[in-house]
């Protein structure tokens, strides 16, 4: 068997190898970059280089992704997260950036972890504001709905008016 991975990676190497060749050729010649290889090494390119392919990166942040993997590998990944993001704050010449909290596209139910334990998940339960801060008649979240369900001042005029 290992001798079998050892041809397929060789076969991976030598086909990504000649696609990162035809693209430098291109660039250096100054023409149009390729679409495709031969036709022999195009089907191995594909699995390589495709939008569904397995080695491609999803888009979004690695949370999105990490259900994919065992709990090793998901310690492991968030370890080397950080470390990037340590490296993009404290980089010198990193620019001045402010951090922000941005919704997923498609918000969905989180579930509890039963002790804190990821593997043992309990159900799902709706996103809703805090019951001890809302009442026991708390709606669950909507676009917007904390904004737009607010009473009392507006959170602009609260801040404004501390200020002065």
């Amino acid at each position: 068997m290992r001798d079998v991975a050892q041809r397929y990676g060789e076969l991976l190497s030598d086909v990504d190898k000649a696609w990162r060749d035809a693209l430098k050729t291109a660039a250096t010649n100054h023409t149009t970059p390729p679409t495709t290889l031969d036709p022999n090494q195009e089907p191995i390119r594909q699995v390589l280089y495709a939008p569904d392919s397995p080695a491609s990166v999803l888009p979004g942040a690695s949370v999105d992704i990490e259900w994919f993997f065992d709990e090793n590998t998901r310690v492991e990944l968030a370890k080397l997260h950080a470390q990037i993001d340590k490296w993009i704050i404290e980089a010198p010449g990193a620019p001045p950036h402010a951090l922000i909290l941005a919704d997923r596209a498609a918000p969905r139910n989180a579930r509890v972890f039963i002790r804190g334990n990821p593997a043992n998940k309990a159900t799902k339960c709706p996103a809703s504001f805090l019951e001890v801060l809302s009442g026991p008649n708390a709606v669950h979240f909507q676009r917007g709905s904390v904004v737009s369900n607010w009473r009392g001042p507006s959170p602009a005029v609260t801040i404004l008016s501390r200020r002065a």
